[in-house]
């Protein structure tokens, strides 16, 4: 599409900002700034009842409107939106659109007002980095539950944890393999030490050979699980099975 010469109203509108005039825009935050020429972009198409399929390329001519605003001033900037004008002419958007969207922000934020401010988000609560063990004793534990019994079985599942990291400590010195890979083995360990807390006879093997085969697709060592397997298998079983 050719382009036409830029209209007399824009014409003299980017000669103030040729001479000095400054964009409140200029300096403001990038996606704020986006939003604000979006706004009047918008408020432009519909004005022009530009089609759907056209409204993508319009909001993209904005945010790079957008960029040049808050970017550049005086010759620099004019330099810029006739070359913005050009490009998104070429690509097909209508010049009356792209040349009132431009005209609406140079008569909005082109005198000496202040931009509207971001919307600031409500600030996130801090996390309280609470052990278990600490949320029982500071009085956090839910209504009508058996705190002694909690407390009892977290030590529990704690010191058997322990157990489960020295073993796999020990296999992964046996089978030469280095320590960085202790996090990926010890996570397996953990999955069947939970089956075999939970499961016996057949459906353990085949959970436990199921645990096996996906970490084996992983890329982990066949035989470091295979004894990893066996060695947490002949843990004896706590007192509390889990429901």
């Amino acid at each position: 599409m050719r382009q036409q010469e830029i209209g007399p109203e824009l014409r003299r509108g980017l000669d103030r900002f040729r001479a000095g005039n400054l964009l409140a825009l200029r300096g403001a935050d990038a996606a704020h700034a986006q939003d604000l020429v979006r706004e009047e972009m918008l408020a432009v198409v519909n004005r022009a009842g530009v089609r759907v399929g056209k409204l993508g390329p319009c909001f993209a001519a904005a945010r790079e409107f957008s960029r040049a605003a808050r970017t550049k001033e005086g010759p620099a900037f004019v330099k810029a939106v006739e070359l913005w004008l050009r490009k998104w002419t070429a690509l097909g958007l209508d010049q009356t659109v792209l040349e009132d969207a431009v005209l609406a922000c140079l008569d909005k934020y082109g005198k000496p007002v202040a931009v509207p401010a971001p919307k600031l988000k409500p600030p996130r609560r801090k996390r309280r980095n609470l052990t278990y063990q600490r949320a029982i004793q500071a009085g956090l534990a839910p209504a009508g539950a058996n705190v002694e019994r909690q407390v009892k079985e977290h030590e529990q599942a704690t010191a058997r944890s322990r157990e489960v990291a020295t073993i796999v400590r020990r296999v992964l010195g046996e089978h030469g393999l280095p320590g960085r890979d202790f996090v990926r083995y010890h996570a397996f360990a953990l999955q069947v030490d939970r089956r075999h807390r939970r499961y016996g006879g057949k459906s353990l093997d085949t959970a436990v050979a199921d645990l096996v085969d996906l970490a084996e697709a992983k890329d982990l060592d066949r035989r470091m699980l295979d004894a990893l397997s066996r060695e947490v298998l002949n843990l004896p079983l706590p007192d509390h099975k889990p429901d």
